[in-house]
């Protein structure tokens, strides 16, 4: 966000989705991995092993 400027979710957010990369989040954020493994495991009843 540009300095001075508010967030506004509505407005900004699918801009912010677009760069978003699940792939690196997941990998530099552990909880944020453990996090998606256990969605994952409620979805589908298969447990992704860690890497």
């Amino acid at each position: 966000m540009p300095p001075g400027a508010t967030y506004q979710e509505t407005a900004h957010q699918p801009s912010f989705a677009t760069q978003f990369d699940l792939d690196v989040a997941r990998a530099a954020a552990p909880s944020f991995d453990k996090f998606c493994r256990d969605v994952q495991f409620l979805v589908t009843g298969v447990r992704e092993r860690h890497a």
